[in-house]
């Protein structure tokens, strides 16, 4: 009896919903939770052919109108997103009302977590018409406010990568000319070299026919010293001239190696930067379950309300500099410097900051003396940046949640300059 009992009760609990039973909510779970790789791997799996060229948009509406019934395809894409959120769904099905269901839906949308949760609550055996109605309207306007984001990256980027093709023209015009310039040097080192070993050959010829027994007269062998005496000089001065020429060789040679250098600095701030924006076009993701304030061993790239300050650099980039570290969850504050705010205020702004960043190309020497000094004694991770421009940020940020997550040591990289000289 007590097995029918059981029997029973199974029978009669409710059911998380597939997706086919979500009247029109299919468009945005599919658009949310799947991407159109994973959507050509279920086609194959259901044995649909896309015809050669078809459009994503094209296969997103395919799926949308198979999921409104039970067909093979819609049980495959149920089956899926049971799989791809299964840890969301556990943790989700432990609720049985719509208020703890909606503080776990504040809690990972807070953190950018969007894709998992939206399917766990939209799915949820017990949760209301009215819960699953906020949560879409929730992500339907989050939808809009990152495709207009993504606009404004967009445009931002084709200007960054305008801006990297000419630089890479100019690294290789600058390379032609001085693999030119070395070329000649070494043709001149060479002649010299030549020149000079034909003139150890005739000195040694003369010095042996000088030592030989003679019968010329006392005038001939004033001339033999003076013609031997006049070799040795010129001689001195191939010498000279040829060590004149290695070194201008070595200095273009160091000037090609700083080039190259800056252009493998240039293109490694360009990728940090199409990475950060790939980022962006993509559904933000924060960190798996909350991210703890230690963020020990933590595997997100997000700096988990970790602030910045930004001490110096140019004013008018103010709103860029905070949108980009915002962006990647953090505080920024700004200090400029010296430039209008004291210095004296600037030791406030290191007391609250758990990270500092510093363009040695845009602030005064005695802003950049004190983030050193404070930053040394407090054990407080500080970044010499290159330049104050909005790339040097965004590699430095890439760097952050790791200094984040180890506290204990002060560091002080310097990005593509030297910190002796800049400051």
């Amino acid at each position: 009896m007590l097995m029918d009992t059981q029997k029973n009760l199974t029978e009669t609990a409710p059911k998380r919903k597939r997706v086919w039973e979500l009247v029109d909510l299919q468009c945005p779970i599919i658009g949310t939770c799947l991407t159109i790789g994973e959507l050509r791997k279920i086609a194959r799996q259901a044995n649909v052919d896309f015809p050669e060229g078809v459009s994503e948009f094209d296969i997103h509406s395919y799926f949308v109108s198979s999921c409104k019934e039970p067909t093979r395809a819609a049980r495959l894409v149920s089956k899926k997103l049971d799989k791809k959120f299964a840890a969301k769904l556990r943790r989700y099905n432990a609720c049985k009302e719509d208020d703890s269901l909606r503080a776990l839906w504040r809690e990972d949308r807070e953190h950018g977590d969007i894709p998992g949760p939206f399917w766990a609550v939209l799915s949820h055996a017990h949760a209301t018409i009215e819960l699953r109605t906020e949560v879409f309207s929730e992500v339907h306007m989050l939808s809009h406010l990152v495709g207009a984001a993504n606009r404004a990256d967009i445009r931002r980027l084709s200007m960054l990568e305008a801006e990297q093709e000419r630089l890479q023209f100019t690294i290789s015009k600058m390379k032609h000319v001085f693999a030119k310039r070395v070329a000649t040097l070494r043709e001149e080192r060479d002649a010299l070299a030549d020149e000079a070993i034909a003139l150890r050959r005739e000195l040694r010829w003369r010095g042996d026919k000088a030592s030989a027994p003679s019968q010329e007269n006392a005038s001939g062998n004033i001339f033999d010293e003076y013609e031997l005496e006049t070799l040795r000089r010129e001689l001195e001065e191939a010498k000279r001239e040829r060590n004149e020429a290695v070194k201008l060789l070595e200095a273009e040679s160091r000037r090609l190696e700083y080039l190259e250098s800056e252009r493998r600095e240039l293109a490694a701030e360009n990728a940090v930067l199409e990475g950060e924006i790939a980022r962006m076009l993509e559904k933000p993701g924060g960190c798996p379950d909350g991210c703890p304030e230690s963020c020990s061993g933590c595997p997100c790239p997000d700096l988990c309300g970790m602030c910045v300050l930004y001490v110096g650099g140019r004013t008018g980039l103010v709103p860029q500099y905070r949108a980009l570290v915002e962006s990647r969850g953090g505080t920024l504050i700004h200090h400029d410097g010296g430039m209008e705010e004291a210095s004296k205020r600037l030791e406030s702004f290191l007391a609250q900051a758990d990270a500092v960043v510093c363009p040695v190309d845009c602030v005064s020497h005695e802003a950049c003396t004190i983030v050193k000094s404070f930053c040394k004694r407090s054990l407080k991770p500080c970044f010499m940046m290159r330049t104050a421009g909005i790339s040097s940020l965004a590699k430095t940020v890439s760097c952050l949640p790791e200094q984040s997550c180890d506290r204990g040591a002060y560091v002080m990289p310097v990005l593509g300059a030297n910190p002796e000289s800049s400051c």
